[in-house]
């Protein structure tokens, strides 16, 4: 081997050596839900969890509350048919439902362009009914009677909003 190929292959194996050890930005949700056996004055309760990749959206999904979520979503996702600006996982719990974990992760390529994590809960009664997940967070999910909250079980979770 000439010298120059063997400094090419030497600085091939550094940089792969390194690269294992570099951080990983961690996007995989996990959401322990309980449901309240009166929840939502016993009717169903669609529950969305959201991916936002956009900044601008982010900033948009934070300030709706669940009503306003659920009654643009439709048009939202026609806006943006490529799934670039957002991902939406649809979820319902029915009242006293034992829920298993729910858990997501974004698409390798999308990792580093996630900009907020939202569960949005359609409750009837009026409220913002939004929670922000911390990516790489393990929380806990409370849908009582007519409101929705959360706990984070990695202390990297936080209520909205929590009116």
């Amino acid at each position: 081997m000439r010298p120059n190929h063997r400094l090419w292959v030497g600085l091939a194996i550094a940089l792969l050596a390194t690269a294992c050890f570099l951080p990983v930005r961690q996007t995989r949700v996990t959401l322990h839900v309980q449901v309240a056996p009166d929840a939502n004055h016993n009717a169903p309760i669609p529950v969305d969890l959201v991916f936002a990749y956009d900044k601008a959206v982010a900033g948009a999904l934070a300030g709706l509350s669940a009503v306003d979520w659920f009654a643009r979503k439709a048009q939202m996702r026609r806006d943006d048919p490529r799934r670039a600006a957002f991902d939406v996982w649809e979820y319902e719990c029915v009242p006293g439902q034992e829920v298993p974990p729910i858990e997501q992760s974004v698409p390798a390529g999308a990792r580093r362009w996630v900009r907020g994590i939202f569960v949005f809960a359609n409750y009837r009664s009026a409220g913002p009914h939004r929670l922000r997940l911390a990516p790489g967070s393990s929380s806990l999910a409370l849908l009582g009677t007519d409101v929705a909250l959360l706990n984070g079980t990695t202390a990297s979770a936080s209520v909205l909003d929590p009116r």
